[in-house]
């Protein structure tokens, strides 16, 4: 799916919406993790992911022309 545009985020069916952001987030947070630089993955077994799903939907609603993983950073590890 690579990197949804946010206009494209909305035609994008529910579970899909969840495993891209699941893929995405577990993803780079495994490999922060790894990096030993940000502490541990927070989405490692699937908890709070559809709260960053609704974040996306909201940031997409306002910035259409924006990308779904822009809304996405602000989750990743601290």
């Amino acid at each position: 799916m690579g990197n949804p545009q946010c206009d494209d985020w909305a035609s994008i069916s529910a579970p899909a919406r969840f495993e891209w952001t699941t893929v995405f987030l577990s993803t780079l947070s495994m490999g922060l993790e790894n990096s030993g630089s940000r502490g541990r993955q927070k989405y490692k077994n699937l908890k709070g992911v559809d709260e960053v799903v609704l974040a996306i939907t909201a940031h997409c609603a306002a910035h259409p022309q924006a990308q779904a993983s822009e809304a996405a950073k602000p989750f990743l590890n601290p």
